[in-house]
């Protein structure tokens, strides 16, 4: 029956319903694989990112290393993870004292912050990996300092170009392997 013939204020969703026709105007959603820890790895790849994936969400938690270095962020396609050519930007902004610090890179190895090496400082990010067009991808994340009152508004961002339809991501560090029993890594894509 229509939705416009039901006659009532209300719908028991816990009853049964049968539909018919076609459900239109969806995608999908986004594909969400298992969470990875990060402690004692150099590097977590997710592999398999299908062709036609125009969106990566991902989520970096308490990421702190063995030595001095920083997380970093790496995209390939079915010829390997690309360790060269990233356009890399990064801007910290302090809240208590209005300073600006940051850096910049138009041949980075990966994307990655040129501040907060400290192996002891412990960061987390939240951010995605965009399609602009073709094969040029572009990355922008958002971090905090977990360790410590996070008075700084972090940002990373850049792109990259790949020969080929990409399929991997990479999570690593600059230096050293990921040291806090809690940290992980998550993506979901679409």
């Amino acid at each position: 029956m229509p939705l416009s013939k039901i006659r009532s204020q209300s719908i028991n969703l816990a009853d049964t319903f049968a539909f018919t026709g076609t459900v239109t105007g969806t995608d999908g959603g986004f594909t969400v694989p298992a969470i990875q820890s990060l402690n004692g790895q150099s590097s977590v790849d997710f592999t398999g990112i299908p062709s036609g994936t125009n969106i990566i969400k991902f989520s970096i938690y308490r990421a702190s290393g063995s030595v001095n270095g920083v997380p970093a962020i790496q995209i390939g396609d079915s010829g390997g993870i690309e360790t060269s050519g990233y356009s890399s930007q990064d801007t910290f902004v302090g809240l208590s004292a209005a300073s600006y610090y940051g850096g910049s890179s138009a041949t980075a190895s990966s994307w990655s912050a040129s501040q907060w090496t400290s192996a002891s400082a412990v960061l987390t990010f939240a951010g995605e990996i965009f399609r602009m067009t073709g094969n040029i991808w572009f990355c922008q994340a958002a971090f905090i300092q977990n360790d410590a009152d996070p008075n700084y508004l972090n940002n990373l961002r850049g792109f990259k170009e790949l020969s080929a339809e990409l399929t991997q991501v990479r999570f690593t560090r600059t230096a050293g392997t990921y040291d806090d029993a809690n940290s992980y890594v998550r993506i979901g894509y679409q």
